[in-house]
């Protein structure tokens, strides 16, 4: 997060919005498992939690970022 691009929180969160976290899940096991809402899993429930903002893959809103960030 330290290399020029990715120090940007807005760039950081544009890729998350352009990820399509859905689409890998099923290409690679084929909706046989949940998609990840954490990098922890909900078996680790001393440190889950379900209160954690929430990436939409939406595009169109990540392009939108990503042109803002490169603006500055």
């Amino acid at each position: 997060m330290s290399k020029p691009g990715w120090d940007d929180i807005v760039v950081r969160q544009a890729i998350v919005y352009g990820y399509d976290r859905r689409a890998v899940v099923h290409g690679l096991f084929d909706d046989k498992v949940d998609v990840p809402d954490s990098y922890v899993p909900r078996a680790l429930t001393l440190w889950h939690t379900d209160n954690l903002m929430q990436y939409t893959y939406d595009p169109k809103k990540a392009e939108a970022m990503l042109d803002a960030a490169g603006s500055k």
